[in-house]
C-alpha cells in the first residue's frame, strides 16, 4: 500500500512538475521522491542512491498532423498513330535506319530479298562477263588469278560448271539464246538476221531493258565480223540486229567505253565482253590469265563493290575449257542476294539463260524450256 502511495505520488509531482518547474528542478525532485526510505513490515530500507550521468528529459509527445498525401497523376500514353506502309518501302526506309551502339537491344537487319512466282530474287541490273577457254581447275586456287580467287570469297562458286560444246561461238549462242542457231565453229554466219527467240528480244518485250558491251566495238550497232580485237563470234546479239519478230535494235550493241559509271543507269541485263586480248583468249600460257585477271579488277571491281548493296548481280563464267577438263568452267555469282559459298549444282549455259528469263518471268528460249534454273544460291 505505501508503494502504491509512493508511485501515485511520483506520478502526480511528475506532471506538476513539469509544467511548473524547470527541467534541472523536475529532475531533482525526481531523485528526492526516488530517495526517500520507505516502511515496509517495519523495516526501513535504505535509500539508494541514482547517479545519473545524464539528465533526464521527459518531453511532451509533439503533435503531428497527419501527412499529406500527394496524389501524381498517372502519366498518360499516348501511342504513336499507326500508319499503312508499303512493306517494300518499309524494307528499304528501315535498311538506313541509324543503331545506337549503346543500345544493345538495337539489332540492325540485311534488308529482306523480295522473290518473285519462281522462288527467285529479282535483280534491279545483272551483268554477265564472259571469259575464254579455261577450265576450273586453272583458275581457281591458281596463282595467275589473285583477283577472281579474291572475289570467290564473296560470290556463290559453282564447281561444277560446264560448257556444252567446242569452240567458243556456239557456245555463247546457246548461253544467248538456247540454241546453237546451225553454227558448230567460230566462221562468221551467212543466214542472219536471225528471227529465233533469244534472251534480249524477250527482255526488250516485256518492256525491260538490255545492251551487250563489247570492248574495241568500233560504234553503236557494228554488224561486222571483226575490229581490232574484238570479233563478233563472242557478241551473239549482234547476229539478231534489224527489223522483225525477235530481231533487236542497232543501239542494243555499244562499245564497252559506253558502260556506264553511274550503275544506277545500267540496262536490267547486259553483257560485258572484253576483246581478245583480255578475255583470256590471246596470249601465252599463265599470262593470258593474268592479263584478264588485272582486267577484270580494273574494269569491274567497282561493280563487284557496288552489287553488295544494291540489289544487283555479276555473273562471271568462261565459255569453255581448254578441251582438257570435260568442260569443266569456273562461274561465279555475286551480289546481296546470293549466299557466299561453294555449290555443287550442275549447271550449263541453258541453266543460267533460265534463270535469267526466270527472274522477269520470260519465255523461254531454245533449250533453256528444258533447263531448271538455279535456286540453290540465294538468301
Amino acid at each position: 500500500m505505501i508503494k502504491s502511495t509512493k508511485i501515485g505520488l511520483l506520478l502526480i509531482i511528475s506532471i506538476f512538475s513539469f509544467f511548473s518547474c524547470d527541467k534541472n528542478d523536475y529532475n531533482n525532485k525526481i531523485v528526492e521522491i526516488v530517495n526517500t526510505p520507505v516502511e515496509k513490515n517495519n523495516i526501513v530500507s535504505e535509500p539508494k542512491t541514482i547517479q545519473s550521468q545524464t539528465p533526464i528529459n521527459i518531453i511532451p509527445k509533439a503533435t503531428i498532423s497527419p501527412k499529406k498525401e500527394i496524389l501524381v497523376p498517372e502519366p498518360k500514353i499516348i501511342e504513336p498513330k499507326k500508319e499503312i506502309v508499303n512493306p517494300i518501302n518499309e524494307v528499304v526506309n528501315n535498311a538506313n535506319l541509324p543503331v545506337s551502339s549503346n543500345d544493345v537491344s538495337t539489332v540492325q537487319t540485311t534488308p529482306e530479298i523480295i522473290k518473285n512466282k519462281h522462288n527467285l530474287p529479282v535483280p534491279k541490273h545483272i551483268v554477265i562477263v564472259v571469259l575464254e577457254n579455261h577450265a576450273f581447275e586453272q583458275i581457281i586456287d591458281d596463282s595467275a588469278a589473285p583477283y577472281i580467287n579474291q572475289i570467290v570469297k564473296d560470290s556463290a562458286l559453282f564447281t561444277e560448271s560446264y560448257g556444252l560444246t567446242h569452240p567458243s561461238q556456239p557456245n555463247y549462242l546457246m548461253l544467248f539464246s538456247g540454241a546453237t542457231q546451225g553454227i558448230k565453229d567460230d566462221k562468221f554466219p551467212q543466214n542472219i538476221p536471225f528471227s529465233t527467240p533469244n534472251l534480249a528480244a524477250s527482255l526488250l518485250e516485256a518492256n525491260h531493258t538490255f545492251v551487250g558491251y563489247s570492248e574495241d566495238l568500233p560504234s553503236i550497232g557494228f554488224k561486222g565480223e571483226k575490229s581490232g580485237e574484238y570479233a563478233s563470234k563472242h557478241s551473239p546479239w549482234v547476229y539478231w540486229q534489224g527489223v522483225g519478230k525477235n530481231r533487236l535494235p542497232d543501239n542494243i550493241s555499244k562499245p564497252f567505253t559506253d558502260f556506264p559509271k553511274d550503275f544506277n543507269n545500267l540496262p536490267d541485263v547486259s553483257f560485258v565482253i572484253p576483246n581478245m586480248d583480255n578475255d583470256m583468249h590471246n596470249g601465252i600460257f599463265n599470262g593470258i590469265i593474268k592479263d584478264g585477271d588485272k582486267w577484270l579488277k580494273n574494269n569491274l571491281d567497282s561493280y563487284v563493290q557496288w552489287v553488295k548493296n544494291n540489289d544487283s548481280l555479276l555473273i562471271i563464267t568462261f565459255d569453255e575449257d581448254n578441251y582438257f577438263h570435260r568442260n569443266n568452267i569456273a562461274t561465279l555469282f555475286i551480289g546481296n542476294m546470293v549466299k557466299n559459298g561453294k555449290y555443287s549444282d550442275k549447271i550449263t549455259h541453258y541453266n543460267i539463260l533460265r534463270t535469267i528469263e526466270d527472274m522477269f518471268e520470260l519465255p523461254y528460249a531454245g533449250e533453256s524450256v528444258n533447263a531448271q534454273n538455279i535456286a540453290s544460291c540465294w538468301k
